[in-house]
C-alpha cells in the first residue's frame, strides 16, 4: 500500500506505509525532490533504503540515492588514530536518505604566506591564518560557538554577535 503527498505543481511524495519494523521518518525538508523510497537492498552489514530524486532537468531521468551509508567503524576508543576498520552491522533496516557527518581534513599550510597564496584566494587565507592556530590548539573543553551577523570575516563595529560557551 502507497500513501501520496502533494508537495506543489507537479511534485509528488509517493511513499509505502510504515510497517512496525520502519520507524524512521522521511527527511522532506532536505530532499525537496524526493519522490519515493526504494526497496530494501542488502549489504554487507545490514539493510539500507535509499531514495529515488527527481532531478531538476527534463534530460536526465531519476536517480536512486543512498546517502549517508557508513564506509568504516566510527573511530573512536582504541579505533581512535587507526586505519579505518570494517563498518558495525545494524539491526532492521537503515534509512540511507541524509548525509552522513564529513570527515576532517587536513588543514592548508599557511606559514609560509607567499606558497599558501598560489593556491588559495587572499580573503581564505586570512580567515586560515586566524582560524588554524586556534584549531591546532584547542583541547576538547575549548569548543564554542560564536555566530556574527552582516558579512566579512570580521564583524563591524557594533553589530550583534552570539557567543555560546
Amino acid at each position: 500500500m502507497y500513501r501520496v503527498l502533494h508537495l506543489k505543481n507537479n511534485v509528488y511524495l509517493v511513499y509505502p506505509e510504515k510497517t512496525d519494523d520502519e520507524k524512521q521518518e522521511l527527511s522532506l525538508k532536505k530532499n525537496p525532490f524526493l519522490l519515493f523510497q526504494l526497496d530494501k537492498r542488502r549489504i554487507q552489514t545490514g539493510a539500507i533504503r535509499g531514495v529515488i530524486l527527481e532531478l531538476n532537468s527534463r534530460h536526465l531521468e531519476p536517480v536512486e540515492v543512498f546517502r549517508g551509508v557508513p564506509y568504516a567503524a566510527p573511530p573512536a576508543g582504541p579505533l581512535r588514530f587507526r586505519p579505518p576498520q570494517p563498518p558495525l552491522p545494524w539491526p532492521g533496516t537503515r534509512l540511507a536518505d541524509t548525509f552522513g557527518a564529513a570527515c576532517p581534513q587536513k588543514y592548508p599550510d599557511v606559514s609560509n604566506r607567499t606558497a599558501a597564496l598560489l593556491s588559495m584566494p587572499k580573503g581564505r587565507y586570512q580567515y586560515l591564518k586566524k582560524l588554524v592556530p586556534l584549531l591546532v590548539n584547542q583541547v576538547e573543553s575549548d569548543h564554542s560557538l560564536t555566530i556574527y551577523d552582516g558579512y566579512g570575516y570580521d564583524p563591524p563595529p557594533g553589530s550583534a554577535g552570539f557567543n555560546h560557551e
